[in-house]
């Protein structure tokens, strides 16, 4: 197993075709917007601290994968939403 890092690259093209060639991807909720992983499907999308994000910001990584694990557990940070209310739309 090998582990890369754009630091490892030499061009926009050899991080594209690094990125086909491997079986994971690791990248941030935000960092999943990349244009490089415009057309890229996964297997399985894992979400660490899922309680510390929103749903809108969860969308993006797991429309991505047809699958999901979300992870975390009470010694982790605690919980973003801490109350659940009756949402109502105008």
């Amino acid at each position: 197993m090998r582990l890369y890092t754009m630091m490892d690259t030499h061009g926009l093209e050899e991080i594209k075709q690094r990125i086909e060639q491997s079986k994971v991807v690791a990248v941030t909720y935000l960092g999943i917007t990349s244009p490089l992983l415009s057309n890229k499907r996964f297997d399985v999308c894992i979400m660490d601290e899922a309680g510390r994000t929103t749903l809108a910001v969860s969308f993006g990584p797991l429309t991505f994968a047809s699958k999901f694990v979300l992870v975390g557990n009470h010694y982790q940070l605690p919980p973003l939403i801490q109350r659940l209310e009756k949402m109502e739309w105008q």
